[in-house]
């Protein structure tokens, strides 16, 4: 009867999680389209919809335009240099805002994979994901949440031939799963 209940948890808890960040991101979005609607428009569940595929749609037409046009490029790099970080708390806004987009949209085919590494500690040996190289900034994922866990500057780390995939299924199993991939 345990073994079934747990097959069930397992089955169920990664389809809720799903289905209650959607809820939540649609709820975001319903409340911005009636903000934006008419007051003497009537609202319909299927306006969040248009309102979603619309911001889709601008974000993808401003990237390929950017993109392509190389004088709005060089405008950009302008306005970045001579207005952007010449203010100081607007310059600290938009290169966090910069860093975390980056973070985001980096192609792990691109090379935004980040490297596992082993750090050798007085109480053992933790695994950790080289989050800055040039800085040599180390993230140490905590066990079982993998978005929280402790940042470590150190030079003294051993890259392992792991994904991030491996490291969080290591730490999210408590080690159970994909052991054997750190050797």
């Amino acid at each position: 009867m345990k073994q079934y209940f747990k097959y069930g948890v397992g089955l169920i808890l990664p389809l809720a999680l799903v289905c209650a960040v959607l809820w939540w991101l649609y709820g975001i979005f319903a409340n911005l389209t009636m903000t934006f609607l008419p007051a003497t428009m009537v609202y319909h569940w299927w306006f969040t919809v248009i309102v979603l595929a619309g911001i889709v749609i601008a974000i993808i037409l401003i990237g390929m335009i950017f993109s392509l046009i190389k004088p709005l490029r060089w405008i950009k790099e302008q306005v970045e240099k001579y207005i952007i970080k010449r203010i100081p708390i607007v310059s600290t806004i938009y290169n966090f805002g910069k860093e975390v987009s980056s973070s985001f949209v980096t192609d792990i085919k691109e090379g935004g994979n980040f490297p596992i590494v082993e750090i050798e500690t007085g109480i053992g040996k933790m695994l950790g994901v080289l989050t800055d190289e040039e800085h040599n900034i180390v993230f140490v994922i905590s066990a079982p949440i993998p978005s929280s866990g402790f940042i470590i500057k150190t030079d003294k780390y051993k890259k392992l031939d792991m994904d991030l995939v491996d490291n969080i299924q290591i730490n999210a199993s408590l080690g159970k799963v994909k052991g054997n991939k750190w050797k």
